[in-house]
């Protein structure tokens, strides 16, 4: 059992003690005694854990006696508390019951400084309201079903996903952002991450990278400053239900990304609204188009994009709205330093480096 650690008595009579002497001085001490007394009881709980996979799932949890398993490690955190995830493979399917973060006490799961962690596998997270993933990475895991996501963040609010590397997905999406419920997921960001080479397993433009099916309730989202490279039966970014009458999305703003060698850039379908493309690098889509429009009855915009190595800038299947030009979107050569890898995609051309990822 994990025993969450409580004030010793010895702060309250400290405390109340402080409160009865004279004096502007002791005065000060006791105001302040009292305020860390009425702190939320989050944060006076808060803890550091560790996981590593040298460790045991029986373990304390500290930095000399880690946990095991990330999933078990994820299902014991509170309020206000932060797992350091040490460097290493960790071959699982991390589907944990979570507890929501809040505003005042987030939860954090971060890399160790240095440290590359790697889970070969699923991350699903249902809810995790307040929740920072910084620096976790993902890879498939050979035997995962291909209609199974591989990285999946369901709901919640205020949650960030960011400096993750995720690859060799081999199913409908490296990253699928899903709502199941009026109003969430809301104030969703996924940032300064990578996001590289689906396998094409499913069928047609179905093997995306990543793939907003939000719902039409919603609230905003942030997809800023990522590399999306290599899907070649999926898009860059798709924004959309599975079905004409399913899901949606909406609110989303899909900034500064370089997206490369994809079906579409970014492809926006069905019911999808009020999302927003604007400042990306977008190259050599494989379809004609960087931005196409699917059966699109929603309004959504592009604006100052940089595109090359398509024929057009968008398509859009007659009858059906197009996504609006806002403005000010341009073809332009980038002329990208290299295309292989996470560090590359840096523009060479001065025009070109103030969009995409790496501009100012």
């Amino acid at each position: 059992m994990l025993h969450r650690r409580c004030p010793p008595m010895g702060k309250v009579r400290s405390a109340v003690t402080s409160a009865r002497l004279g004096g502007a001085r002791r005065g000060l001490i006791a105001v302040g005694a009292l305020a860390a007394l009425l702190a939320p009881a989050d944060a006076a709980l808060a803890a550091t854990y560790h996981v590593a996979t040298s460790g045991s799932s029986t373990s304390a949890g500290s930095v000399e006696d880690p946990w095991r398993s990330v999933e078990l490690s994820l299902s014991r955190l509170h309020p206000g508390d932060t797992l350091v995830v040490h460097g290493g493979t960790y071959v699982e399917n991390v589907k944990p019951r979570i507890r929501p973060g809040s505003a005042g006490s987030p939860i954090l799961v971060q890399a160790a400084p240095g440290e590359r962690p790697v889970i070969q596998g699923l991350l699903w997270l249902e809810s995790p309201s307040h929740w920072t993933l910084d620096g976790i990475n993902v890879t498939w895991r050979t035997g995962n079903d291909r209609s199974d996501h591989m990285v999946k963040m369901t709901n919640g609010s205020g949650w960030t996903l960011k400096n993750a590397e995720l690859w060799n997905a081999s199913s409908y999406a490296a990253l699928l952002v899903a709502g199941t419920k009026g109003g969430e997921p809301s104030g969703w960001t996924v940032r300064d991450s990578c996001l590289h080479d689906t396998r094409p397993v499913n069928g047609r433009n179905q093997d995306h990278l990543l793939y907003a099916n939000t719902g039409p309730t919603a609230g905003p989202g942030l997809v800023t400053r990522n590399l999306l490279f290599n899907a070649t039966n999926g898009h860059a970014v798709k924004l959309g239900g599975p079905s004409s009458g399913s899901g949606g999305a909406t609110r989303i703003s899909v900034t500064h990304n370089t997206m490369y060698n994809t079906r579409y850039a970014s492809l926006v379908a069905w019911g999808a609204s009020a999302n927003v493309f604007e400042r990306n690098i977008m190259v050599k889509p494989l379809e004609s188009a960087v931005l196409g429009a699917y059966q699109l009855r929603g309004r959504n915009v592009a604006r100052q994009n940089l595109w090359a190595q398509a024929t057009r800038y968008d398509v859009a299947d007659a009858a059906y709205a197009r996504i609006a030009d806002g403005g000010g979107n341009v073809e332009r050569d980038p002329r990208l330093d290299s295309v292989g890898s996470c560090s590359g995609f840096r523009p060479q051309d001065p025009v070109a480096a103030g969009y995409g990822r790496y501009a100012p």
